[in-house]
């Protein structure tokens, strides 16, 4: 498990390349779930071109505290739960 330095009061853009495979044709939602003591929050990723996804996470400072967040992506298609990452979240 990595560490990715976030600011908590700028827009942060995370991109991921994620590859699917399977025996038939699926569509995949990806969310980021960022973990706090009291709460969790769930970004919407989007698709982009060439197997990646992006995900925005907006200005978080009314919401979180400086420190270390567990944060995962988590793929869902059809009725199968995936979380290929899980990463900290050093928010600043």
């Amino acid at each position: 498990m990595g560490t990715i330095d976030l600011m908590l009061d700028e827009e942060n853009e995370l991109t991921f390349q994620l590859n699917i495979e399977g025996t038939r044709p699926s569509e995949a939602s990806c969310r980021l779930v960022v973990e706090g003591a009291d709460m969790s929050l769930s970004f919407d990723a989007h698709k982009l071109e060439n197997s990646e996804i992006s995900v925005v996470l907006p200005p978080l400072n009314h919401v979180l505290k400086e420190g270390q967040y567990d944060m995962s992506l988590e793929v869902i298609v059809d009725d199968k739960y995936f979380k290929p990452l899980t990463v900290q979240g050093n928010f600043e």
